[in-house]
Parts: structure tokens; C-alpha cells; sequence
């Protein structure tokens, strides 16, 4: 009995195997879009709630305005709701 559960054990390893196999072959052909990084023209909207962030959104802030996207393109929405 145990020798049928070893053989059928290496039967679905082999199995699982070949199917991961076929998987990263297909995942490697994928053809992939050529990335243009110099003609940004989709604007993009940044909105951050915030309640009580003070000393904090001064940070988010900076890493926003620190992104490589085109400033002219950006918009930054600071949402406050009921802060005290």
C-alpha cells in the first residue's frame, strides 16, 4: 500500500511539475509593449484624505512631488474632514 502511495505521489509531482513548467515557458513569451517614457499626456489626480495629519502630510507631500511624473500633468487634492 505504501509503495501505490509513493508511486502516486511521484505521478502528481511529475504532473504539478510540468504544469509549472508549461506555466513560466508561457509567462516568457509573453510579448511585452514597448514603454515610451517621453510623451506623458495622461493627467494624473492625487487625492489624499487626511483627519488630524499635521504633523504627517508634509511627508506624503514631498514623496508625491518627488515621483517622476511631469509636474504639469499632476493635480494634488488635500481632503481634510473634521480635524481638530
Amino acid at each position: 500500500m505504501t509503495a501505490l502511495y509513493s508511486i502516486i505521489s511521484l505521478l502528481l509531482t511529475g504532473l504539478y511539475l510540468l504544469v509549472v513548467a508549461y506555466l513560466i515557458r508561457g509567462w516568457a513569451a509573453l510579448k511585452r509593449p514597448p514603454i515610451s517614457t517621453s510623451g506623458f499626456t495622461t493627467k494624473v489626480t492625487i487625492l489624499i484624505a487626511a483627519r488630524n495629519e499635521a504633523a504627517r502630510i508634509r511627508l506624503t507631500i514631498d514623496d508625491i512631488i518627488a515621483q517622476d511624473y511631469p509636474k504639469q500633468l499632476t493635480e494634488i487634492i488635500i481632503v481634510d474632514d473634521h480635524s481638530t
